[in-house]
């Protein structure tokens, strides 16, 4: 086995070629630069040195306290990046940077990642910034900042305006702030050259497994790849695993569980037309998911946020040999949906989880918990959503 490359180089200021220490160096992949990969911190001499990676091209991004921020080579912006080459086990050396002095304008974003599992810090997590004072088409280039060892995140230099934010991290389940999971859920907060602290996040654990599911996702009326979209895989509406697109709208829900799963994307300028069903295992993953997204706003789709609790009539009813239930969720609560025979006994639990607001669809084959084939008759489903319960009847027919 090949061992991994390495990236090595020194950040010094512009001003007086002096050593930064403690500046923060990271890595992206070029072909999907919107999560770093790779992370480091320069020492007292300035120098750094980021280890096991695969052969490839990256970008790399120095950053300090009082410094302005660069790409390799002097690029402020990832566009004008200079790619590095990095051919395992070989080291690329001489990835220098040279930040310079500057007094922050505008506004500071801060707060936190944790896991909502055990309440611990997410060390390099990712928290993505975008303005949403300019959503028409396409948002403003989004700010970003990766958690220190504490969880802990800084941006400074925030224009004013108004901003979504979202944080992301392997293993987790990315989450909007505010235990959002869209962006038209998302809390929209503003800044005005202003601390604005306590944009923190509570992330999820993602369920794991040892498939892959990748694709693109596209603008509807752009055509071209979506970036800094939210792709998600739901089962039963559940979301159990996120990823983060990348400049071509690129992506990669790696280590998921075998399942049959709904895949969906939420962006700034829209969320997914229609959600892509998708089945991994027996050694097969997917690689060729295609989404498109619509071109509703945050403030356009608020508005599609169910204003009660609802539990409409199965369709077909009668059925055979499946049906769908929808219901309707004005907040975000736990759910229960269960089918019981004429006799009142359970037969089937469809959903049984924590929730966001929404419109859902549980279908029902009509087999019991064990996958057996129940027989025709008559049947009740019955929805419990905090307070809320309503029981339907439907029959099943051959």
């Amino acid at each position: 086995m090949t061992a991994g490359g390495a990236i090595a180089g020194n950040v010094v200021s512009a001003a007086d070629q002096k050593p930064i220490a403690g500046a923060v160096v990271q890595i992206f992949l070029k072909a999907n630069a919107s999560v770093p990969i790779g992370r480091s911190q320069t020492g007292r001499d300035g120098n750094y040195r980021i280890d096991g990676l695969p052969s490839g091209e990256y970008l790399v991004f120095a950053s300090a306290a009082g410094f302005a921020g660069l790409y390799y080579k002097d690029a402020e912006q990832r566009e004008n990046a200079t790619p590095v080459k990095v051919e395992a086990p070989n080291e690329t050396v001489g990835i220098n940077f040279e930040l310079k002095p500057f007094t922050p304008r505008g506004g500071v974003i801060a707060g936190s990642v944790i896991s909502e599992a055990d309440k611990n810090p997410i060390p390099h997590a990712f928290v993505l910034v975008i303005s949403m004072s300019t959503v028409s088409n396409v948002p403003a280039h989004p700010l970003f900042a990766m958690a220190d060892e504490f969880g802990q995140y800084k941006i400074s230099g925030v224009p004013a305006g108004k901003y979504v934010a979202v944080a992301s991290a392997p293993r987790f389940i990315s989450e909007f702030f505010e235990n959002a999971n869209s962006f038209r859920e998302a809390k929209v907060f503003a800044v005005d050259n202003n601390v604005v602290d306590g944009i923190s996040f509570s992330l999820a654990p993602a369920q794991r497994g040892p498939y892959q599911i990748a694709g693109r996702v596209r603008h509807k009326n752009l055509g071209r790849g979506a970036e800094n979209a939210i792709v998600q895989a739901l089962d039963n509406g559940v979301i159990i695993a996120t990823a983060l697109t990348g400049d071509d709208g690129s992506f990669s829900l790696d280590e998921m569980p075998a399942g049959e799963f709904k895949i969906s994307a939420t962006s700034a300028t829209g969320d997914a037309e229609q959600a892509v069903p998708v089945s991994v295992g027996n050694g097969r993953s997917v690689g060729n998911v295609e989404l498109t997204l619509g071109t509703t706003s945050v403030k356009e789709t608020a508005a599609e946020v169910p204003t009660k609790f609802e539990l409409e009539q199965n369709f077909p009813n009668p059925f055979n040999p499946e049906t769908s239930i929808k219901y309707h969720l004005p907040a975000r609560t736990n759910v229960t949906l269960r089918v019981y025979n004429a006799l009142g006994q359970e037969v089937r639990t469809l959903i049984s989880a924590l929730q966001e607001a929404g419109v859902y669809a549980a279908t029902w084959d009509g087999k019991d918990n064990n996958g057996r084939q129940l027989s025709t008759g008559l049947y009740l489903f019955r929805l419990e959503a905090g307070d809320f319960v309503m029981t339907r009847k439907m029959a099943m027919v051959k």
